[in-house]
């Protein structure tokens, strides 16, 4: 650990007499005093007298210049370092400030002792999970030989099982409650404790990246905390669906409805494909288009396929279905009904739908067979297969579904965003897997390319 490897019962030492000075005295120390410089009295515009009071300056061999006093460096090293990494200003800063705050603070090899050979220390550390597989460790021992092998040094960084446990301490106080803490609010939430006898885990938490310490840009008082971006996911919204009052609702099965109008258009007169029997003509789609059923405007921004037009979806299932097929005229292509078409096209509408569902659970069943995702013109999630692997294989996605959805009642209207923001957050089965001790990746293009040590903020939106 380069930066912070001193006695921290020095600089919580420090804190009182740093609290007690004015604004431009602690912006005077900390950006104009320079390690080994003279600075001549004439040229200070602040009264300098409080420094020197409390021994963070004195005079140079010429009381006519003052100098940053010798037993006091370390202490100014460590505060121009925390005012430079505001890591707290934002509220949830970036994984770039972590990376910037690392890599000036740590070692390569402290760097890391923090991750595995699959991760990075800066998606390691911000994660939820860093925290809480540190507080399930049963022993500092554990915690350890977790991570003493890739360090260079050979000395644990945790003291004894009392510094173990003072330093869970801290992290459950700050998981729990305000984040950064001042080291005197610090000191209210451990009951009033000596901080100096905190020293010791204080350091090891910081060498763990499961404390960080920063400054406040306002006052430039030393603050501690977790990471912010870990502390805002802890307390988040709570989502809490109800029920919602229904405007309008809407039972149709358009799909089907699109299906059987784009056939009946066929079965009519043949529809012209363009090159490589791909889209409709323009005007050929124009015109079975007039014929679709209106949708609401509420629905249209949720529609699965999103630019692509509702011909064009209705074509891509009527073929993925072999309710269609080609036939070449006069060098062009043509689309006309099938035989399995015409004899879909007389059911009633009952059965046309059942048709359509069974397809769909059998694309669906036949997809979990299959090593890799694939996209058909039919499908019950188009262009969004997420495929997260638990202990290296692929999850069942149609029982999660099942589950999510099987949760709601058949009575009552939710809020889709509400539900959404609920399943994902509360109640998110990959997470669930993760705090259960699963390994899990994630991957659209098949196990061989997986993302090692998928983050929760990924298996969210995943979800």
């Amino acid at each position: 650990m380069k930066t912070f490897d001193f006695d921290w019962t020095t600089f919580i030492d420090h804190m009182p007499a740093w609290a007690s000075l004015s604004m431009p005295c602690r912006e005077f120390f900390l950006f104009q005093c320079e390690t080994k410089r003279l600075i001549p009295l004439r040229d200070i515009g602040v009264d300098v007298t409080p420094l020197l009071d409390v021994g963070f300056l004195e005079h140079a061999a010429n009381p006519a210049y003052v100098k940053i006093r010798r037993s006091c460096l370390p202490f100014h090293r460590i505060m121009r370092f925390m005012a430079r990494h505001s890591l707290f200003a934002t509220g949830n800063s970036q994984p770039k400030d972590l990376q910037a705050y690392l890599e000036e603070a740590f070692s390569k090899s402290d760097q890391f002792a923090l991750c595995d050979r699959h991760s990075s220390p800066v998606r390691r550390v911000s994660q939820v999970s860093w925290l809480d597989t540190f507080l399930r460790a049963g022993s500092f021992r554990v915690w350890e030989a977790m991570h003493k092998p890739k360090r260079r040094t050979t000395h644990t960084l945790f003291e004894s099982e009392d510094c173990f446990r003072k330093t869970k301490e801290i992290v459950k106080a700050l998981m729990q409650g305000a984040n950064p803490l001042t080291f005197s609010d610090l000191r209210g939430v451990l009951g009033g404790a000596d901080l100096a006898s905190y020293a010791a885990a204080i350091r090891a938490g910081i060498a763990y990246a499961l404390l960080f310490p920063s400054m406040h840009k306002t006052d430039l008082l030393p603050v501690i905390g977790i990471w912010p971006g870990i502390h805002a996911r802890l307390h988040r919204r709570t989502p809490r669906p109800g029920a919602a009052k229904t405007e309008e609702k809407y039972h149709r099965a358009y799909l089907m409805d699109d299906m059987t109008a784009l056939l009946v258009a066929c079965a009519g007169k043949p529809v012209r494909l363009r090159q490589f029997e791909t889209e409709l003509y323009a005007d050929d789609a124009k015109k079975v288009e007039t014929n679709l059923e209106p949708l609401p405007a509420w629905l249209k921004p949720r529609l699965p396929r999103g630019d692509t037009s509702r011909v064009e979806t209705a074509r891509q299932a009527l073929a993925c279905m072999e309710l269609t097929e080609t036939v070449c005229w006069d060098h062009r292509d043509w689309l006309v009904p099938s035989k399995r078409g015409r004899q879909w096209l007389v059911r009633c509408q009952q059965e046309r739908l059942r048709t359509v569902l069974d397809t769909l659970r059998e694309l669906a069943e036949k997809e979990m067979e299959q090593d890799y995702p694939f996209i058909p013109g039919l499908h019950l999630m188009p262009l969004c297969q997420p495929r997260v692997y638990v202990a290296s294989r692929p999850s069942n996605m149609m029982l999660l579904l099942k589950r999510a959805f099987g949760r709601l009642k058949t009575d009552t209207f939710l809020s889709v965003d509400e539900f959404v923001l609920y399943e994902t957050r509360e109640i998110n089965p990959w997470i669930e897997q993760r705090i259960s001790g699963a390994k899990l990746t994630a991957s659209n293009h098949g196990p061989c390319f997986a993302l090692p040590d998928i983050l929760d903020e990924e298996l969210e939106a995943l979800w």
